[in-house]
């Protein structure tokens, strides 16, 4: 039976035979180009992280190692790409950072990866990268005020019927030895807390930690916040030469004097004597001074003492506004239980927050501060590379005092602040654990 034309049009409109084929075969490209795309963000995201991963272990190694030296832009820079080389990152591909606050050092690591575009090419010619970052930070567990700075010494020794209180502020020892902080006889000790990087000899009834359970050992050293500190020179310049102040005297005799007083020499060298009826004035005291009375130390005064001793002569006060006296040549402070001292530091310049200065190129000497209970020093006592005695029952400050000395033995009452808004000292960071932080 034929069929009409009408009929015919109409069949072949309405057949479908072949449109799966035809679907299929349209489809085909955009199935394979989405596998290719999906198969492509599976190698980013495994190169995404392999470089988190290098980040990762690259800033905590870097941490590390700041935790033993401090803050150290260079040594964290080369850790990180020597960490990260081991993951086949090179030095062009890292970007390393240090900061440095109260929270603690904190070491930013980021690692740039070039990936190569394959089925997204067609879509997007530009250059593709990943970046990953990672963050990691030596903890501060507070700051001290009072510092054993010496890996080889004896540390912090609290003995006898020392009764030490820190207020806010914690004790730190840098001595490796295995009794690098001992408290013993009945002293006692109360403060935030207390670290040492050895050992300790340390009897827990004694001691009262307000931030901490027991002592800390094998702590991070604290870092030398001081450390370069420019010392004047005697050579050339305002310190050139000697001051003269008072008598000279040698070897055992008395030294009489035109300046203005008395001065009893002790041993070798010059002894200047003050009366205390005029002020001390910037200058270098060659063979140190005596002092009794009330001795004022004239408003911003810089006092260099080259060699010799500081040292009270019966009742004395030692005062003095904006001052700092700098030690050189073994140059001592031995002050008797009748000495007071009345310092602030000055709060800016190179001796900011800085009482008293020893020049660690020169200096190599035990001190005796055993002052009064009039005594109120407001700053830092600097000595990095000598001894410090406290001794009586001084209660030194009621705001700011930082001591920090080779090695500290205290053999008496002492009470001291961190209470130092203002007054210019730096922090003595007392580092804690290493913890990874978000980026």
């Amino acid at each position: 039976m034929k069929k009409s034309l009408k009929t015919l049009l109409r069949e072949w409109r309405e057949d479908k035979k072949g449109s799966v084929a035809m679907m299929t075969g349209l489809s085909i490209p955009v199935i394979i180009g989405i596998g290719g795309i999906a198969l492509e963000t599976s190698v980013w995201n495994a190169e995404k992280q392999r470089t988190q991963t290098a980040a990762d272990f690259s800033a905590h190694a870097a941490a590390i190692q700041l935790a033993k030296a401090g803050p150290n832009q260079p040594l964290a820079d080369a850790v990180a790409i020597s960490q990260a080389a081991e993951y086949g990152y090179t030095h062009s591909q890292l970007v390393t950072t240090v900061t440095d606050d109260t929270a603690g050092l904190r070491v930013d690591v980021s690692i740039n990866q070039p990936v190569q575009r394959y089925f997204s090419q067609l879509f997007n010619s530009t250059d593709l990268e990943v970046q990953s970052t990672a963050a990691a930070i030596v903890e501060s567990a507070g700051e001290a005020c009072l510092v054993a700075l010496d890996p080889n010494g004896d540390g912090v020794q609290l003995g006898g019927n020392t009764d030490m209180t820190m207020n806010n502020c914690l004790v730190a020892s840098n001595s490796e030895k295995s009794n690098g902080f001992e408290v013993s006889g009945s002293s006692t000790l109360t403060s935030a807390c207390a670290g040492v990087v050895g050992g300790s000899n340390v009897n827990e009834s004694a001691v009262t930690f307000s931030d901490c359970r027991k002592l800390r050992e094998g702590i991070a050293p604290v870092v030398d916040p001081y450390a370069g500190v420019p010392i004047p020179s005697t050579i050339s310049g305002p310190f050139a030469s000697c001051v003269s102040s008072g008598g000279n005297g040698n070897g055992n005799g008395n030294g009489n004097g035109n300046g203005n007083g008395n001065g009893n020499g002790n041993g070798n060298g010059n002894n200047s004597g003050n009366s205390g009826s005029s002020a001390l004035t910037s200058g270098r005291y060659c063979g140190g001074f005596t002092f009794s009375g009330t001795q004022q130390i004239e408003d911003g005064a810089i006092i260099v003492v080259d060699g010799g001793e500081i040292r009270n002569q019966g009742p004395a006060m030692l005062q003095g506004t904006n001052v700092t006296i700098i030690l050189k040549n073994d140059a001592r402070v031995f002050l008797t239980s009748q000495a007071d001292m009345d310092l602030t530091a000055k709060s800016s310049g190179d001796y900011a927050g800085l009482i008293f200065v020893g020049d660690a190129a020169t200096q190599s000497a035990d001190h005796r501060f055993a002052g009064g209970s009039a005594s109120q020093l407001t700053g830092a006592v600097y000595l990095p590379t000598d001894n410090i005695e406290l001794r009586g029952g001084a209660n030194m400050t009621t705001g700011c005092l930082h001591f920090i000395a080779g090695e500290i033995d205290a053999r008496g009452n002492s009470d001291m602040s961190n209470n130092c808004e203002n007054v210019g000292t730096k922090p003595l960071v007392v580092l804690g654990g290493i913890r990874m932080v978000n980026s």
